[in-house]
């Protein structure tokens, strides 16, 4: 499957990046839903720069503790993920997001995949 090749400009850019560690650093209330998103985010900021780990680090607000992750990357997580916005691109229907977020989103009325 041929992926289209983002210009600079409309790339993402990691907290940080040397020559083997992409970072990635989040803030949240409820880390174990943040972690998963973090780590793909991660993988594929791994898999374009081409660097072969990642250090991500969670804030919990609520408790001001910090979990830190450092793993080499999960290529098939970047992969899958990227076939996932790929087939959305295509025109698959996106996984709708948790019926929490929802509720509290602005657009859920004129939304065509919320739970």
């Amino acid at each position: 499957m041929e992926f289209p090749v983002p210009r600079p400009s409309s790339c993402g850019v990691p907290d940080g990046l040397t020559e083997r560690i992409v970072y990635e650093f989040k803030a949240t209330s409820i880390p174990r839903w943040m972690k998963p998103i973090a780590l793909a985010q991660a993988d594929l900021y791994c898999f374009f720069f081409r660097r072969p780990e990642k250090r991500v680090q969670l804030l919990w607000v609520g408790a001001g503790k910090i979990l830190t992750i450092h793993e080499p990357l999960n290529r098939y997580r970047a992969l899958e993920t990227l076939n996932r916005a790929w087939e959305v691109y295509r025109g698959a229907r996106p996984k709708p997001p948790k019926p929490w977020k929802c509720k509290r989103c602005k657009y859920s009325k004129i939304c065509k995949i919320h739970s």
